[in-house]
C-alpha cells in the first residue's frame, strides 16, 4: 500500500516553511490539494498524483486546513498524521489582516483546534509540531526517512492590535487543546 501522510493544521499556522522542508526530501511529495477525504478510496485520488520518486518508500503528503476536508474514521489507520498548531495572537492577526472579521477568525480558530484535538485522540503516536518546536527528528523517524530533514525558520509572528478579551479567550483554548493533544501525540520537549 502507498504511504499517505496528512499535515493537519489551521489557516495561518505558518506551515509553509515546514512544507518546503518536507518537500525537499526526495521521498516526500507535498500537495495542497484542498480535497475532501470522506472514504478510503479517496486516498487513491492523492496517490494517483505524480510523485518525484518511483519506489515503495514514496510518501504522498497533503495539507488539511478545514474540518470538512477529513471526515471518515476509517481513514485513520490508512495514513500517518502530523499536527501543526500556532498560538492564537499571531494566527488571529494573520486571519484578520487576510480579511476575516475578528469574531469569525476566533470562531474558526477555536473550532479547528477542537477538531484537531479530537483527531489527535484517534491517531496516538502521531507528531505534534509548533513553530518553536518543529520536531523534525521525530517526523523523520515517524515517516521512516533515511535522510534527516533540514531545519527551517519559522515565519516571524506579527501581532496586531486586536480585542484583548478575544485573544485571551483564544489563547486559553489554544493552551487547553495543546495540553490535550500532548497526551496522545509525540512532540519535541
Amino acid at each position: 500500500m502507498k504511504k499517505v501522510c496528512f499535515l493537519l493544521t489551521h489557516q495561518c499556522s505558518g506551515s509553509e516553511p515546514l512544507l518546503e522542508t518536507l518537500g525537499a526530501n526526495p521521498r516526500i511529495q507535498v500537495y495542497r490539494t484542498g480535497r475532501t477525504y470522506l472514504h478510503p478510496l479517496s486516498l487513491e485520488d492523492l496517490t494517483g498524483m505524480p510523485h518525484k520518486t518511483r519506489n515503495a518508500a514514496a510518501v504522498w503528503l497533503d495539507e488539511i486546513r478545514y474540518n470538512y476536508q477529513f471526515g471518515n474514521k476509517s481513514l485513520y489507520p490508512l495514513a500517518r498524521f502530523l499536527y501543526m498548531v500556532r498560538p492564537a495572537a499571531p494566527t488571529l492577526t494573520c486571519l484578520v489582516t487576510g480579511g476575516y472579521e475578528p469574531d469569525f477568525a476566533a470562531r474558526y480558530y477555536c473550532y479547528r483546534l477542537r477538531r484537531l484535538a479530537e483527531m489527535a485522540k484517534r491517531t496516538p503516536g502521531a507528531i505534534l509540531i509548533t513553530p518553536d518546536k518543529p520536531a523534525l527528528d521525530l517526523v523523520a523517524e515517524y515517516l521512516s526517512l533515511k535522510q534527516p530533514l533540514l531545519s527551517f525558520q519559522a515565519q516571524p509572528a506579527v501581532v496586531a492590535s486586536l480585542d484583548w478579551e478575544l485573544v485571551r479567550h483564544c489563547e486559553e483554548r489554544y493552551e487547553w487543546h495543546l495540553f490535550f493533544m500532548k497526551q496522545f501525540l509525540r512532540f519535541e520537549r
